[in-house]
């Protein structure tokens, strides 16, 4: 047998003497996040106070083209206080454990880590190139190629006739890192 009509659900109707829901809950159920160590605790703490400073449809984001784009630029905030022995990036690749997460969320519940609005010679200056508002910045180099450029890899299975290579195996032709005048 097929419904003719699709299947109606009614509404829950309000219980009397309680206060129906505000509409912000009904939308966005929130619930305690459980953590199953004190680092979790921690990173998520500082990440979910930093949120809460921030505008309602703005966050946190911890990569530097991410940060700029959607904090500096977008809603006009940069980070001041952030300390230099830590490098500026997502809390959970932070390599000092939790020592590092429980400086920098003392230093943000003391006011020393804090969002500050840019001026308007700084958003202008950060249109162009807004890496020096960023905190920490530093380029690191990439880690790089293989360390046999120029030679073959070794061969722990020999052809079993000792016959040469079909084709010369030479590895990597280029170095590790290619000067900038190459790209010409």
């Amino acid at each position: 047998m097929r419904f003719t009509s699709p299947i109606r659900v009614a509404p829950p109707r309000p219980i009397p003497g309680l206060r129906p829901p505000s509409p912000s809950v009904l939308r966005l159920p929130r619930m305690k996040p459980w953590y199953s160590d004190r680092r979790g605790y921690v990173r998520g703490h500082l990440r979910e106070s930093m949120d809460d400073t921030l505008h309602d449809e703005a966050g946190m984001y911890w990569t530097l083209e991410d940060y700029i784009e959607s904090v500096v630029l977008q809603h006009g905030l940069k980070l001041v206080g952030w300390p230099p022995d830590i490098p500026f990036q997502n809390l959970s690749n932070i390599r000092s454990g939790i020592s590092a997460l429980t400086h920098l969320e003392l230093q943000w519940e003391s006011g020393i880590l804090r969002f500050v609005r840019i001026t308007e010679d700084e958003w202008m200056a950060a249109s162009l190139n807004a890496k020096h508002l960023a905190p920490k910045y530093a380029q690191c180099k990439s880690p790089g190629g293989r360390e046999d450029i120029g030679r073959g890899r070794y061969r722990y299975k020999t052809h079993p006739y000792d016959l040469p290579l079909r084709h010369s195996k030479t590895g990597p032709k280029t170095p590790k890192y290619v000067p900038a005048e190459w790209d010409d």
